[in-house]
């Protein structure tokens, strides 16, 4: 039996809507329950309609009862869940404290806006939600991850369409890149929970910042690129039912993503929109330079993949810092990496053997040869089988492997401080401030504990606004002391944005997700050949 109780934290401003009731347990000095997104009146970690009235906090004397239809909701057992691991909902300080002025103050003009959107965003959850519905936004959801798009975008290279991979692999690219460069930016929370439940079978996009959505930026990229395909090619199916099927289930694709954002407590409307106009300018900028910037790769230079290597890469030094610790500059890794290495393959491949004649065949030669009919079902899916085994041996073997052979020559090159501290590696002004309110806190902590402060020739607070940030200090005296045990144990910030940007893991990321376009471009067609799963036309078509 698991007793909690709840204390609401003061605040500075009765206004601060980006703080949460914290929960402290005595016995052991740690916070061990979720933060109270429901503000000051809310009373429990299970919520249900009756307790979303009180005015007043209860304690909780037994274990809560799980709510009907939460097979997916397993964010909402914060039994193991530290109090402030959700992305975007620490205290106004934390923010405050971390980030440009400018920064700042944008994020709070936005913070109202997110906010207002839960009550509407936990109503229409409540209203609709079915186990069926469940289970259907929750798998339809990984239509538009991380994961899926590594798995299939190899598959139409693999199918003689390494164009249209090519065209994919840049929207999509591009699109997680600046959602999650906004995220980083802006640190906004996702809808509150509770009162809404988050449904998902991904505990890590969970812990990413709401805004903006990187599931809409995707969906409406892919959606309105496969939307002209079909519409460009409307006449050449095999019937107009199969023009109008094709239609209606790329239609089914796009919103269920969408809605299924709202429904599963992901993303409220501010989200979702700014997503899908980031969806629609990236798929916008690349229909309009499609084919200026393909013909650079048809170019023998060599300069030509070293300075697309080089612009790719700074997109990753600029990319802001969070405050928390936020997955998006991982994933922004990620895909930068597959982008540099599409742009090296390709360049590589339409001057070998294995693609259309080579360069005189202008962009056709990017795709590899390939024919259903001379092939065969049964080839063809060797080839996917053969090339989906290559790509599992290169994620699983590249990373250790490349740690193991970088790390010595790493070393000798750059000193690796694993002193240096955790909580800021923002600027060197940001760790100023925060060794000044080191010394704050510890004469917070003292007078708390009755000690008697040692005597000092010091000068008090000399303006309002000193008093405020004092008064703030010791508002969340609780909040300032669980996070230096999180610091000095280096458990809370694990993203890779807060290393350097030529920090070891952070190259061997982006030398591993380079190296699978490089397989499926360059690897896989020798492979297939050797194994007789290679088409070679007679015709250039």
């Amino acid at each position: 039996m698991i007793t909690r109780t709840m204390d609401p934290i003061p605040f500075p401003d009765s206004n601060d809507t980006d703080s949460d009731t914290e929960q402290y347990n005595n016995n052991d000095q740690t916070l061990k329950s979720r933060p109270n997104h429901l503000g000051k009146n809310s009373s429990t970690s299970s919520i249900t309609s009756n307790q979303s009235n009180q005015s007043s906090i209860t304690p909780i004397s037994e274990k809560p009862q799980p709510i009907p239809h939460d097979k997916f909701s397993h964010l909402n057992d914060f039994k193991s869940k530290h109090e402030y691991s959700d992305s975007g909902n620490y205290p106004t300080i934390h923010y405050k404290t971390k980030i440009n002025p400018y920064r700042f103050k944008f994020r709070q003009f936005l913070l109202p806006w997110i906010r207002s959107e839960s009550p509407i965003l936990s109503s229409i959850q409540s209203n609709i939600r079915t186990n069926f519905l469940d289970y259907f936004f929750a798998y339809t959801a990984n239509f538009a991850s991380h994961t899926f798009y590594v798995l299939m975008l190899p598959l139409p290279i693999w199918c003689g369409y390494g164009r249209e991979a090519r065209d994919l692999i840049f929207i999509i690219g591009y699109g997680i890149y600046f959602t999650g460069f906004l995220k980083d930016f802006c640190c906004l929370p996702r809808p509150r929970s509770p009162p809404l439940h988050r449904i998902t079978l991904s505990g890590y996009t969970a812990k990413e910042y709401g805004f903006p959505s990187s599931h809409s930026a995707n969906a409406t990229a892919v959606s309105l690129y496969l939307l002209t395909k079909i519409i460009n090619n409307f006449n050449e199916f095999n019937s107009k039912w199969t023009s109008i099927s094709l239609l209606i289930s790329l239609f089914i694709y796009y919103f269920s993503l969408i809605l299924g954002r709202i429904y599963c407590g992901m993303h409220g409307f501010s989200d979702l929109l700014v997503g899908s106009i980031i969806g629609t300018t990236v798929f916008l900028t690349r229909q309009l330079t499609r084919d200026w910037y393909d013909s650079l790769i048809l170019q023998d230079s060599w300069w030509i993949p070293l300075v697309t290597t080089l612009i790719n890469y700074s997109l990753i030094y600029i990319h802001v810092t969070p405050v928390d610790d936020c997955p998006c500059f991982d994933d922004s890794v990620a895909f930068i990496g597959v982008i540099i290495g599409l742009e090296f393959s390709h360049w590589s491949f339409i001057k070998s053997s294995y693609s259309y004649g080579g360069v005189e065949y202008g962009l056709h030669s990017l795709d590899l040869p390939y024919s259903l009919s001379e092939l065969g079902l049964l080839k063809t899916i060797g080839r996917i089988f053969v090339g989906v085994i290559l790509v599992i041996i290169w994620k699983e073997i590249s990373k250790p492997l490349l740690l193991s052979i970088l790390k010595p020559f790493y070393n000798l090159i750059i000193s690796t401080d694993k002193e240096s501290i955790t909580f800021n590696r923002i600027r060197s002004d940001t760790l100023e401030k925060r060794e000044k309110f080191d010394d704050l806190s510890k004469v917070v902590r003292k007078l708390s504990h009755g000690e008697k402060p040692i005597k000092r020739d010091t000068v008090g607070p000399q303006s309002s606004i000193d008093l405020t940030e004092l008064e703030e200090l010791k508002n969340h005296k609780d909040y300032f002391n669980e996070l230096d045990k999180l610091q000095k144990s280096n458990i809370l910030f694990t993203c890779g944005a807060f290393k350097k940007r030529y920090d070891l893991e952070i190259l061997v990321r982006l030398i591993v997700y380079a190296g699978i376009p490089t397989i499926v471009v360059i690897g896989c067609p020798p492979v297939f050949a050797k194994l007789g799963l290679f088409y070679i036309p007679n015709v250039i078509v």
